[in-house]
């Protein structure tokens, strides 16, 4: 056969063995009903009466520990939520608490057996009442469909609490096992069921089934364990698939966040190779200006040598210039030269211009 996602089947159980696929048999929908849960435990962990509740079903949720009581009041407020213990008589009695189990007890021989196997064990007194007395003070129908008792051992105490002439529910499934343990707990309650007219119907390994005599069953219902063609799926199963999604849509995320990563990684390596190319023109560039400030500082170097040879020279025509001024032939010569100028600006020919001193 092949297997399904938890998403194509319609019915989840939230039950530790498939109790609730027996009563989804047993009530098909549209069937409403009412339920009464004697040790509810947790409100949805491992809880017989969570896929009912879920159908629209409501009902009285019996549950003197503490932190699963608060669980139950805060996710089912429409059920009627009591913190005590049922017993066959009204009183107080001492509450055994295995914390964080759904093994809490009144039986001390149960709470000293878990003691011995190492589980944290804590004793308070509680109010007991009984199931009569709880049915009666809520008003519960005078027949209804389902009667859970799970209280670790004292069982029969709360079937004796009931009167079975005002409250007949049609289905009671009661724990038949020791606490764990796949060993049937002998006790009263099958005859004392017996004995006011409910018949013993199934055994699943962990409960009995008890129907009374005003309800007939579908066809079948107890022909045959749950099965896979009760077309179920586990809550543990649902869970898991959901986280497995969740951790799939996680992946896929990171897979579309790591191939933006790598392309913003490729865009940046561009850039940089681009930066490296432009560092590397920009390097180049900046060798030829080197080379062409080397080139003109050797200019510069030679037009100073040249400026200074020339500088020299010039120095060295003053020197002689100055040295023939001061001549003592160009000084007796003077007269001759005014002369042979005013002969020339007599002919009309320009004066020629003689190196003189400034002023003469």
């Amino acid at each position: 056969m092949t297997k399904k996602p938890a998403s194509a089947f319609k019915f989840v159980s939230y039950s530790a063995n498939a109790e609730d696929v027996l009563l989804r048999r047993l009530f098909p929908e549209p069937c409403l009903g009412f339920y009464v849960d004697v040790g509810a435990a947790h409100p949805t962990w491992e809880n017989d009466t969570k896929a009912l509740s879920d159908r629209g079903w409501r009902g009285i949720n019996i549950e003197p520990q503490e932190d699963f009581l608060a669980e139950l009041r805060r996710e089912r407020p429409d059920d009627i939520n009591l913190g005590v213990a049922l017993s066959d008589a009204p009183g107080e009695l001492v509450f055994f608490d295995l914390e964080g189990t759904g093994l809490s007890t009144l039986d001390e021989t149960n709470a000293a057996n878990a003691r011995a196997a190492g589980r944290r064990v804590r004793s308070r007194k509680v109010e007991v009442q009984t199931l009569a007395q709880v049915l009666v003070a809520n008003n519960a129908p005078p027949v209804f469909e389902f009667l859970k008792i799970d209280v670790e051992g004292l069982e029969q105490s709360v079937l004796s609490g009931n009167d079975w002439m005002r409250f007949r529910p049609h289905v009671i499934m009661i724990e038949a096992t020791l606490p764990e343990s796949p060993i049937r707990r002998q006790d009263g309650c099958r005859a004392l069921l017996t004995d006011v007219g409910w018949r013993h119907v199934w055994f699943d390994g962990l409960n009995d089934w008890y129907l009374s005599p005003d309800f007939s069953p579908p066809p079948g219902a107890f022909d045959a364990p749950p099965n896979i063609f009760d077309h179920y799926v586990t809550s543990i199963t649902v869970e898991t698939e959901a986280t497995l999604a969740r951790l799939r849509a996680n992946v896929a995320d990171a897979g579309a966040d790591l191939a933006l990563h790598k392309k913003a990684l490729s865009t940046v390596q561009h850039q940089l190779s681009s930066a490296r190319q432009e560092v590397g023109d920009a390097r180049g560039e900046s060798n030829h200006l080197r080379a062409e400030n080397d080139h003109l500082r050797a200019e510069n170097d030679h037009l100073r040598a040249e400026s200074t040879h020339l500088s020299a020279e010039n120095k060295h025509l003053s020197q002689l210039f100055n040295s023939l001024i001061n001549d003592k032939w160009w000084k007796r010569t003077r007269p001759l030269r005014r002369w042979s100028n005013s002969l020339r600006k007599l002919r009309g020919r320009p004066k020629k211009s003689w190196p003189g001193p400034v002023g003469e």
